[in-house]
């Protein structure tokens, strides 16, 4: 997510202690929200949304994960994300698929909360959220899924437990078929960030990355496939250009011997 520096001039909605992010904050400036984790003397902007526009994806990151959607070969029915934040990427997903469902899984029932009371997240037959640790619902779940969006992070980084082998094979075996996809969003100065492309890759047998500021979107296959994705990101929330997005392929080396996270 973001670091960021206090400003005086925000109004605080909402202050609330949490056992997972220190503490939960909700401030509004300037006509957006925005979700912070305030933990050991560090503020982290984890999601920032639009009152006027409340399903527009402001940050680009948000943006770039939409590319993993015009890698399917049909739209989706069934679609899961693991990491709420301010429910930003579930109520677009929610917006382009109305009739999809999109379950979302969030840990800290603060941010629930929150992403309730102040960002304009309605749940319903189609948007559901489970307030549950991702870990135990994805091994637990008789559900499955055409694509899954991990971005569930604790301030700055993705919790260790969520970027192992073995969370990585679980999470792919709720894919509905070898042409599902996975997208995990990453940031490229993390320390971790060359063994948790080294583990992706050790479990999907394709995988395409894309990098805004910051940040890669990794799109993962369990088998290699092709499709236009640039006629594909045409055709999909043309308010964004994903087409611009779409060319932002990342084609960089990384530490192809960084050590696998292997994990339980």
């Amino acid at each position: 997510m973001i670091l960021v520096a206090p400003a005086l001039a925000q109004a605080v909605l909402f202050s609330k202690p949490s056992q997972f992010a220190g503490k939960v904050l909700v401030v509004e400036d300037g006509g957006y929200r925005i979700l912070r984790f305030h933990d050991q003397g560090h503020d982290s902007e984890q999601s920032r949304c639009e009152v006027k526009r409340p399903t527009y994806l402001v940050h680009e990151y948000t943006r770039l994960q939409l590319l993993g959607l015009t890698f399917l070969e049909k739209p989706p029915e069934r679609i899961l994300v693991i990491g709420l934040g301010g429910a930003s990427l579930t109520k677009a997903l929610h917006g382009l698929y109305p009739m999809a469902r999109v379950d979302s899984v969030e840990i800290d029932p603060v941010v629930v909360e929150a992403a309730r009371k102040f960002f304009f997240y309605r749940e319903g037959p189609r948007v559901r959220t489970f307030v549950q640790d991702a870990r135990q619902y994805v091994r637990q779940t008789r559900e499955r899924y055409d694509i899954v969006f991990l971005d569930a992070f604790d301030g700055l980084d993705v919790p260790e437990v969520l970027r192992t082998q073995q969370f990585y094979r679980d999470v792919a075996s709720l894919l509905c078929s070898e042409g599902s996809v996975v997208v995990a969003n990453l940031h490229r100065n993390s320390d971790t960030y060359a063994s948790d492309r080294n583990t992706l890759a050790s479990v999907f047998g394709q995988t395409c990355a894309f990098a805004g500021v910051g940040n890669v979107l990794l799109v993962n296959r369990l088998r290699p496939g092709s499709c236009d994705i640039l006629e594909a990101a045409a055709r999909l929330a043309p308010e964004y250009d994903l087409v611009r997005y779409a060319r932002m392929r990342d084609d960089s080396d990384w530490d192809r011997t960084a050590p696998l996270v292997t994990g339980s």
